[in-house]
């Protein structure tokens, strides 16, 4: 058995409704999709295809880059940040402002998390 995504038809629209193994779905109120790319992508009815855009993938992406934020605060802590040398400071700043940069970028394709320092992780 494979499992295939599937939607159902809403209206004028669709929305993601998720995974179902081969034929059980009623294709009178369901189509077969090719699998959903990330949680950002939206499907369109009228061409049928997935498709993202700006607003989807900022609203995706902050769930991520706000938990990874708080996730190094303590990095940016005066009392932890002072055991770092003068390199990794640098590397916690640029890491952290690049995080609170990735939702202001004005493609989806530039929209994507930034690397950690393995000093962080």
């Amino acid at each position: 058995m494979t499992i295939q995504f599937w939607i159902r038809e809403n209206g004028n629209g669709a929305y993601c409704a998720g995974f179902l193994p081969d034929g059980a779905f009623d294709e009178s109120t369901c189509i077969l999709v090719p699998e959903c790319p990330s949680q950002a992508h939206k499907w369109d009815n009228v061409a049928k295809k997935w498709y993202i855009n700006l607003e989807n993938k900022k609203a995706w992406i902050r769930g991520p880059r706000d938990q990874e934020l708080s996730r190094t605060d303590k990095f940016a802590l005066f009392d932890f940040y002072d055991e770092f040398s003068v390199e990794q400071k640098a590397e916690i700043v640029v890491y952290r402002q690049q995080l609170r940069d990735v939702t202001k970028k004005t493609s989806v394709e530039d929209m994507v998390m930034p690397e950690c320092p393995g000093f962080m992780k």
